[in-house]
């Protein structure tokens, strides 16, 4: 599910920095899909797990978006953002013991 999620996000971004009216729509489609997908996975899943290990799966989004980011869209990270992932990184360790 974070890799759908993230993907979803990419996608808007892209989308909405195109010029062409058809790859602007198709990414925008494609990212939007990708939400309702993530929306009725979630939804699914909560029935076989806690929500607990569900948010904390979820957490994991923004680690994802980070990473597709700089590498689809060739975008910049900085120190700051480096700091705030592993924070991140370190909430989702601690808030599974």
């Amino acid at each position: 599910m974070p890799v759908i999620n993230s993907l979803s996000h990419i996608s808007l971004k892209y989308g909405t920095t195109r010029q062409k009216k058809i790859s602007k729509l198709l990414f925008l489609l494609i990212g939007y899909s990708g939400f309702i997908v993530v929306t009725v996975l979630s939804t699914y899943i909560l029935k076989f797990i806690e929500l607990k290990s569900l948010t904390t799966v979820l957490a994991l989004n923004y680690i994802f978006v980070l990473f597709f980011a700089s590498v689809l869209l060739k975008e910049k990270l900085n120190l700051n953002i480096y700091i705030g992932t592993i924070f991140i990184l370190l909430g989702v360790v601690v808030f599974n013991l």
